[in-house]
């Protein structure tokens, strides 16, 4: 038997008097894709954030690959193989799409310790790959400020790819793209299913959730209300009861 590639149960999180998130349970089988909804400050963002090693969880385990893991930094969640594309895609504005998919982790090339200087042919040409593969050959020599939202998002889609991770995290990766870049984007989750990658996708924008995401959890005020798999739904279905929820959800707020 297969382990999972992520287990969550009962993870809990505060910031001072304010409950995040409210143990919140769920599990993504190898080479699949969780599509967690909800509406702003549900707790999706906070969420991700605890299985990228940014912010502790308060109480709750975790499970990798049927390992339990206590990540205290982002490193640590990267040496286990979880890679994140954060909603703010933390990118260098002033350095190259190159420079930002390499950045911390540049090529380098010369003989023995000191003589070491960086191999910029080797970054773009390797850049160059990468951003095809995610359908976006944009010239590697450009500045990511003089980028277009869309762009950027696939320079970071780009940088994570990079560390081939096992398990990607994805924080509205679809929010500044065009309905074209949209589907390339849905093109490359499938694809990296394929190659075995797991994966949990958050967005608010539920349609674009149900065309990629083997599961879809409906998060409302810091618990998963509800959960089912895409595949034994039709997309009027699961688009009535997303609606639906985070309606209700809504209205009990206001």
């Amino acid at each position: 038997m297969t382990d999972n590639a992520i287990e969550l149960h009962d993870i809990e999180k505060s910031f001072g008097p304010v409950e995040v998130l409210k143990g919140v349970s769920l599990t993504v089988p190898p080479s699949r894709c969780y599509g967690l909804v909800g509406d702003n400050g549900a707790g999706k963002s906070t969420l991700l954030k605890i299985l990228s090693g940014v912010h502790p969880r308060d109480a709750g385990e975790i499970l990798v690959e049927g390992e339990p893991v206590d990540f205290n930094t982002a490193i640590d969640a990267r040496l286990a193989g979880i890679e994140m594309i954060y909603q703010d895609l933390a990118l260098a504005e002033d350095l190259d799409a190159a420079s930002n998919i390499f950045l911390g982790r540049e090529r380098q090339k010369g003989r023995g310790p000191g003589f070491k200087r960086l191999d910029h042919k080797r970054m773009h040409a390797e850049a160059a790959e990468v951003l095809e593969s995610v359908g976006s050959p944009l010239p590697t020599k450009r500045q990511v400020k003089a980028l277009s939202g869309g762009e950027r998002q696939l320079v970071a889609v780009a940088r994570a790819l990079e560390f081939n991770p096992r398990i990607l995290l994805m924080d509205e990766p679809t929010a500044a793209l065009s309905v074209e870049k949209v589907t390339v984007v849905n093109r490359l989750i499938a694809r990296l299913k394929d190659r075995g990658v797991s994966m949990i996708l958050v967005s608010h924008r539920f349609t674009d959730l149900i065309q990629v995401a083997d599961t879809i959890g409906v998060l409302v005020h810091g618990k998963i209300v509800d959960e089912f798999d895409a595949a034994s739904h039709s997309m009027d279905d699961m688009t009535t009861r997303i609606v639906r929820l985070m309606s209700e959800a809504a209205v009990g707020a206001a």
